[in-house]
């Protein structure tokens, strides 16, 4: 059995480490450091512009919630992205399990929003599902378990160019804060800096935890585009570690995290 990590709803999340060091003899409001680095962004580009693929795994717990699944940005929501989740309905006798509806949430290069959608019958409580969210600078595009799906609600969509700007990363938890944070089971998250074909996305579902991302397999052939890769808790002593850029965009601000929250659990 391969391994995820368990969230609790409760304030635990994955993200960056984002405190940068004091250079000697500058102020900290020179260096866009303040307050000892608590308002700082990290200084790391992601690789994605206006032609990007997200692929991960999650199993949710139910939730009276609107939970953050991913999300990454900088300063004022510039080059935000944001994956979440409306209220997951427990599973009730005679009714049995019900669905919530995924959110997608991006703004571009100046901080506007220039989508937000909506796919109804997306989660389910404690059930894995394979979400890819992709975007080529005009369309903004969902399949579920590698199935493309139509958009449910069109909130706002308006022309716009994201850049690869410098952003923070957050694996269940929101850039602003302002959702409740994940609450159930996250798995492996791979980034792509290009669009992934149908064929593909049926391979990497089909190979659940098994997949390596990073090498090419069947209809996979993407994996020179990989820019990260997220196992959580595959390697116990670096449980955020991304297996494309060790080192360089670990997710090692482990917010109420550690090696007791993994679990022996796949898809």
């Amino acid at each position: 059995m391969r391994t995820a990590l368990k969230l609790d709803g409760k304030g635990q999340y994955f993200a960056r480490t984002d405190e940068l060091p004091v250079v000697s003899g500058a102020g900290v409001y020179n260096q866009g450091v303040y307050n000892n680095g608590i308002y700082n962004f990290p200084a790391i580009n992601l690789g994605i512009i206006n032609s990007w693929t997200l692929g991960f795994w999650v199993k949710p717990s139910a939730s009276t919630e609107h939970m953050t699944v991913f999300s990454t940005g900088e300063h004022a929501g510039k080059d935000e992205i944001r994956i979440s989740t409306t209220p997951i309905p427990a599973e009730e006798p005679g009714f049995g399990k019900r669905f919530s509806e995924m959110r997608i949430f991006i703004k571009d290069a100046n901080g506007i929003t220039i989508k937000h959608y909506g796919w109804p019958n997306w989660f389910q409580a404690e059930e894995w599902v394979h979400t890819t969210v992709q975007w080529d600078g005009a369309d903004l595009e969902a399949f579920r378990a590698g199935i493309p799906t139509t958009t449910g609600v069109n909130f706002v969509t308006v022309p716009g160019i994201m850049v690869d700007a410098l952003r923070k990363v957050y694996y269940g938890s929101a850039v602003e804060g302002d959702f409740a944070t994940f609450s159930g089971t996250v798995g492996h998250f791979g980034m792509w800096n290009t669009l992934l074909a149908p064929a593909e996305l049926g391979t990497v579902v089909s190979g659940g935890f098994a997949a390596d991302l990073t090498v090419a397999s069947g209809t996979y052939v993407s994996q020179d585009y990989l820019r990260h890769y997220w196992k959580p808790g595959d390697d116990s002593s670096n449980i955020g570690k991304d297996f494309v850029t060790s080192g360089t965009l670990n997710l090692d601000k482990e917010r109420n995290v550690n090696v007791t929250n993994v679990t022996s659990d796949e898809p």
